[in-house]
């Protein structure tokens, strides 16, 4: 075995990662690739940094689902500036879902795309029986996040009867 083996099955078993107060991050979909691919058991994930603009994009979600076959509780600070639905891949290339996903929590990210987009985007990719939630609703700029969370069951309500089509780029580019 190499010694680039060696994180990867030292902590294959991990089921917890909290870095509330770690040093930034910078996180990027291809370092958050990494740790989840080296992480298969990993049931719950906190990497709320807000030290910063958050480097995350929310669109990274449907490459990460795959990589959390297990993951319950993920808390991530996302980056929702420029997010479009119609960015989105659409059927047969339908964004990956969390499979086993209780709670997204989006901490104390900023807003900066319209919800309805942001929502139609994550009931595509969450269980019905997530949750979505945000660290601090009584501040005005997570207060934005509200409107999200009351959409996102009514979208994957909709996704799910629709058998995962749920876009109609030709039109309004939702439904």
């Amino acid at each position: 075995m190499s010694r680039t083996d060696e994180p990867s099955r030292l902590f294959a078993q991990t089921f917890r990662v909290l870095l509330n107060y770690a040093p930034r991050l910078g996180l990027n979909v291809e370092l958050m690739k990494v740790l989840l691919a080296s992480l298969p058991s990993l049931e719950i994930l906190n990497l709320n940094e807000n030290l910063g603009p958050a480097t995350l994009p929310i669109s990274a979600l449907s490459e990460l689902a795959p990589l959390c076959p297990r993951m319950k509780l993920l808390t991530l600070y996302t980056n929702t500036e420029r997010f479009s639905i119609l960015s989105v891949a659409t059927p047969p290339d339908t964004p990956h879902k969390f499979s086993c996903l209780k709670v997204l929590d989006v901490g104390v990210s900023p807003l900066k795309s319209p919800a309805l987009d942001v929502g139609s985007f994550l009931g595509m990719i969450l269980p019905k029986e997530c949750i979505l939630r945000v660290t601090n609703p009584e501040e005005e700029e997570q207060a934005k996040w509200m409107a999200v969370i009351d959409f996102v069951p009514m979208t994957i309500q909709l996704y799910t009867a629709g058998g995962g089509r749920c876009i109609d780029r030709g039109r309004t580019g939702i439904f």
